[in-house]
């Protein structure tokens, strides 16, 4: 009973224990107020009391089933309840673990960033050095321009569609120029010289990049040498440059030389060198100066005495003396004859070029001269030799430090620069893995360094190879020409076939340099100049030599470049090899294709 104010009044009351799993224990107190209220017990009568138990009963019946309702559903609020509190760690500890991910995604973009920072800087210094070089350019353009403005040649310079981009201000009064002329063509100009083809030759000129020269007069008579030569940027013809020589002198003093006799014109072109005629029994006629200075011989001891009794027999050597004979009897010029003689002065090599003069039977010395004589020119080439031997000698230390060069760049490349770059792309990718928190654009910036950084290593890489194979070192000539070979052919598709001796062995480290370098300026060569589809290379090994041969089926080589007198560097240089470790360089080439050949004497690497 509960005191409600005066009167107590009846309550129901049921205590329900609480035992949450893992938690502390609670209790449910239900409070419940009859349906009609209940008086003291003393003043309700019994059959009052007996008609109402029925439906007290019913309603505690009622009652109860409610609270076994509510007993459940607490329960089930309870579990609920404890499921939640596991979900909810297992969400803090994913929350935990994301942050500790996000913590090193934010190392690793750190690291980025001075990376980054890294690479602004050096951006920084190379557009400061292309500033330096702008600035460069200028003082060369200044330059270029107070040359034209204090040379006294016409010289007009042409682009590609023979449009005027500098002239000299003696080019204005020849060739009727304003400066306002600039960008014009060069035809749309009348110029005050006879030109009718000036536009054919100087198209000529940018097609064949071959030097043009001519001899043309201005409406006054006067003589001009013009000279059209290609106007060169990189390798790649850009323009013409056009220059003009006063000749006038000199084309009217060559009429005049055109119109002397053999023996004059004999005597000027060799007029530097010694020089001594002889009749056709080839006794001294005469000699000049040097001659005699060169061997310390005197005009009394020489004049009219046969060449080989001179001296002490220098010139009595058989081949000369048949040459010379060759020559009075058939008019055959003999060149580039060396011979040693000891002089009081030391030792000497001379170089003797001989050519027949025929007399005129009718001039004013019909009966002082023969009609028959040998004009021989005597040059002391000791001093070239010399320079020839020593150059020689340099460019082979030349070759060589090129090669350890090459070589410790390309060791540089592979062992440092390479691998931060493929250090660089490992961290790109271990961002990549992360970069589900990055935007798409962020993304996709990742996704491009990526593909960088692996092509960077790549070519890297090729680089490395290219400059100096680690195989030529590591495993030997062989496999080095092979990678060679197979590279080559798949990035330029000529088909390259290889023939090795099985006998080749280890080399000397300078003789393997040497042929790979050969055979990669060679299949070079016939990438870029034969047109070839094959190549073909032969190696082949005895107990002294070892020959290399590689050969093409292309349109073949003009024989300047044969001789090594062409503009490139690549055939003198392969020939210059060659000479250094005493072997023998040949090259063969004609409408079927070149062939290279090299024997070299063989060095084996010692066990």
């Amino acid at each position: 009973m509960l005191g409600a104010g005066e009167r107590p009044r009846a309550v129901g009351i049921e205590v329900i224990p609480l035992m949450p799993r893992g938690g502390e224990r609670f209790f449910l107190v239900l409070f419940e107020q009859p349906a009609h209220p209940l008086a003291p017990q003393a003043s309700v009568p019994a059959p009052a009391r007996q008609e109402r138990a029925p439906s007290v009963q019913r309603e505690l019946a009622q009652l109860r089933k409610e609270l076994d309702s509510t007993n459940e559903y607490l329960k089930s609020v309870v579990e609920e309840h404890d499921a939640t509190t596991q979900e909810l760690k297992a969400a803090n500890e994913e929350l935990l673990s994301g942050n500790e991910e996000l913590q090193s995604t934010n190392e690793e973009l750190e690291t980025s960033k001075e990376e980054l920072q890294s690479t602004n800087e050096e951006l920084t210094t190379l557009n400061e050095e292309l500033q330096n070089r702008n600035l460069e350019l200028n003082h060369l353009n200044n330059d270029l321009n107070n040359v034209f403005e204090s040379v006294n040649i016409p010289i007009v310079i042409l682009g590609a569609e023979l449009r005027i981009r500098r002239f000299t201000a003696k080019a204005e009064e020849l060739l009727n120029l304003i400066p306002t002329d600039a960008g014009r063509r060069i035809t749309d100009i009348n110029p005050n010289i006879d030109l009718p083809d000036l536009e054919q030759l100087l198209r000529e000129v940018i097609e064949t990049a071959v030097i043009r020269e001519r001899t043309v007069q201005d409406h006054h008579g006067h003589w001009y040498s013009m000279r059209v030569r290609p106007y060169r940027v990189d390798n790649k013809i850009d323009g013409v440059v056009l220059t003009l020589l006063d000749v006038d002198a000199l084309k009217r003093s060559l009429e005049q030389l055109q119109q002397s006799q053999e023996y004059a014109r004999a005597i000027v072109e060799t007029v530097n060198e010694g020089l001594v005629v002889l009749d056709e029994k080839l006794k001294v006629r005469r000699a000049t100066g040097p001659f005699y200075d060169m061997l310390g011989f005197s005009p009394e001891e020489t004049e009219g005495r046969p060449l080989a009794d001179l001296g002490k027999g220098e010139f009595s050597d058989p081949r000369l003396l048949q040459l010379l004979r060759e020559t009075v009897a058939g008019g055959t010029r003999t060149d580039g004859l060396k011979i040693d003689v000891s002089v009081a002065g030391g030792h000497r090599i001379l170089q003797l070029t001989a050519r027949r003069l025929r007399h005129d039977a009718g001039g004013p010395d019909r009966g002082s001269l023969p009609s028959e004589m040998v004009l021989l020119a005597v040059e002391d080439i000791t001093q070239r030799e010399e320079t020839e031997k020593a150059l020689h000698e340099l460019s082979g230390r030349l070759l060589h430090l090129r090669d350890e060069e090459q070589r410790r760049i390309a060791r540089e490349l592979h062992d440092s620069t390479a691998q931060k770059v493929s250090a660089l792309a490992m961290n790109l990718a271990v961002l990549d893995r992360v970069s589900g928190a990055l935007g798409t654009e962020e993304r996709r910036a990742l996704a491009e360094s990526l593909s960088l950084a692996d092509e960077c290593s790549r070519e890297l890489r090729d680089l490395a190879s290219l400059l100096h194979p680690p195989l030529l070192d590591d495993v030997g000539l062989e496999s080095a020409l092979q990678w060679y070979a197979d590279s080559f052919g798949r990035l330029t598709g000529i088909m390259v076939s290889m023939d090795i001796s099985p006998r080749l062995v280890r080399l000397g480290r300078e003789i393997e340099t040497t042929i790979f370098r050969i055979v990669q300026e060679c299949l070079t060569n016939i990438q870029h100049h034969s047109g070839s589809k094959t190549a073909a290379i032969r190696i082949h090994t005895s107990d002294e030599l070892v020959t290399v041969e590689v050969a093409d089926q292309g349109r073949g080589i003009r024989a300047e470049f044969v001789r090594g007198a062409g503009p490139g560097v690549g055939i003198p240089g392969m020939r210059g090899r060659v000479q250094q470790l005493g072997g023998q360089f040949e090259i063969t080439s004609g409408s079927d294709g070149t062939r290279v050949k090299v024997t070299l004497p063989v060095s084996r690497e010692p066990a």
